[in-house]
């Protein structure tokens, strides 16, 4: 586990050399892209442990009054830096969009050393006995499919998660990433076609993980969720759909309780 003051080191350090610069090489954006990515996941990751033990075993109330203190200080502080490195995560992902290069970025093995049980934060992503599971673990469920209003034309063809900037976003079953969106209503976006001709979509992201033609198992990252897009806020909206294309989606939360995911 990272030290509380190396992790608020690291996500200041990040979020301050990742402040837009028009001088800055497309190069170097995506290096910074990759980095920031990086550091908001494990920033998270800490700000989650910090929240949970707010309330640390002692045997004197002095010093559980002193401990509670100590780490909702390093929480406030934390929260602070997450919240300015998520907005700058969000310029980044605009001015890929802008630049028309929505190309995946590298979290260097992070992904595998927590599917690996060197950290907690992924404990929760259970697969169903069918093999599938949610895009997304904690959420918040808002705006649901068949829904309309001014931001969508044609009625809502998805199920909105709202999450925070940075979220890793998985694939809900196995399958291949068939593409990759760079700009238009859904922002960044995502295909991963499964099997019977099942395609899942995930859009507004800040970033994709893996290219197209990359073979994903159910619950692997795929992305990180954002706001690009036709999009009010932070949050995943995910589609599924009878083929690659828009236009034939599914109710997905039914299709997923019908594989035995409940959301």
């Amino acid at each position: 586990m990272h030290r509380p003051g190396g992790v608020l080191l690291c996500v200041l350090c990040v979020a301050v050399a990742a402040l837009p610069a028009s001088a800055q090489s497309r190069a170097a954006d995506s290096d910074r892209r990759e980095r920031l990515a990086r550091m908001v996941i494990e920033a998270d990751n800490r700000n989650r442990t910090l929240a949970a033990n707010q309330t640390p075993a002692s045997p004197s109330w002095q010093a559980l009054d002193a401990d509670v203190t100590q780490v909702r200080m390093e929480k406030k502080l934390l929260e602070e830096r997450l919240a300015q490195a998520r907005g700058d995560l969000n310029r980044l992902a605009d001015a890929a969009i802008r630049n028309q290069r929505c190309t995946p970025i590298d979290l260097d093995g992070l992904q595998s050393e927590i599917q690996d049980g060197r950290n907690g934060a992924d404990r929760g992503a259970a697969v169903s006995p069918s093999g599938w599971t949610r895009p997304v673990l904690s959420y918040e469920l808002t705006a649901g499919f068949g829904g309309v209003g001014g931001h969508w034309a044609g009625g809502h063809t998805g199920q909105d998660f709202a999450v925070p900037t940075g979220t890793t976003v998985r694939s809900v079953g196995a399958g291949t990433v068939t593409s990759i969106g760079c700009g238009g209503p859904y922002g960044i976006s995502m295909v991963v076609r499964h099997e019977g001709g099942w395609h899942s979509q995930y859009a507004h992201l800040a970033a994709p993980l893996l290219a197209p033609g990359r073979q994903v198992r159910a619950g692997e990252w795929i992305g990180l969720s954002g706001t690009t897009g036709n999009s009010t806020g932070p949050h995943l909206h995910f589609e599924i759909r009878r083929s690659a294309g828009s236009g034939s989606a599914v109710e997905p939360v039914e299709w997923l309780r019908a594989r035995g995911v409940l959301l």
